[in-house]
């Protein structure tokens, strides 16, 4: 329940300073930006307790369809580009796609994908200041392996293996890598399951983290 209580506390917060007739307008543009970051985190939130619940009772059906592997990865490449540009870090996007020629079509969920792809590259912009964030997929056999590696804080060692472990239904789970950031993994992990395929984090030598998925090609 603290997922929802803390951005609603936050905004009763903003909106009860608000009330203060001798608030200067600088001061009310501020509150108002953060009343509306904090209804945009409350309302993504919602969405996920919302898509995780669907995915625990079924309810949540998969859509495959031809997609261009490199037009896809691109275009995941450029909203990143630009929400980096608007939260003014000064960090590189690169995109890595190897396996058969970038041209090829797959068939597969994208939405789905495209959803993973959102919450883990959420949680690379809010840790990355510096560096670079990395797109990639790769072509192996019968699937595809997908990866986001960033050059942020990283993640402990001990912490690994409960990343994906459902905040709703474990009381003990808490977050380790940012408010609501134990929602969106447990929402990839149960997207990534529906899809049939595995989600994790791969160890690396330097600073960051390198979380990878994989799904299997529809015929």
């Amino acid at each position: 329940s603290h997922y929802v209580r803390t951005p609603m506390n936050g905004i009763l917060g903003f909106v009860q300073l608000l009330e203060d007739k001798d608030l200067s307008l600088e001061k009310q543009k501020l509150f108002h930006s953060y009343i509306d970051e904090l209804s945009q985190h409350l309302l993504r939130t919602l969405n996920s307790i919302i898509e995780i619940s669907k995915i625990q009772t079924g309810q949540l059906q998969l859509s495959p369809e031809r997609v261009n592997i490199n037009e896809y990865v691109e275009k995941i490449a450029s909203g990143l580009s630009f929400d980096l540009q608007n939260k003014n870090k000064p960090v590189e996007v690169l995109t890595t796609i190897t396996g058969d020629p970038a041209s090829q079509y797959y068939l597969f969920d994208k939405d789905k994908v495209a959803e993973v792809f959102s919450n883990l590259l959420s949680n690379a912009v809010n840790f990355t200041h510096i560096g670079h964030i990395e797109i990639g997929c790769l072509k192996n056999r019968s699937e595809l392996v997908f990866w986001v590696r960033d050059t942020g804080k990283g993640i402990p060692k001990e912490k690994a293996d409960t990343l994906f472990d459902s905040p709703l239904l474990n009381s003990s789970t808490t977050c380790v890598i940012g408010e609501g950031a134990g929602l969106g993994l447990s929402l990839s992990a149960g997207l990534v399951n529906l899809m049939g395929g595995k989600i994790w984090l791969e160890p690396i030598e330097t600073n960051g983290s390198k979380f990878c998925f994989s799904i299997p090609l529809s015929d």
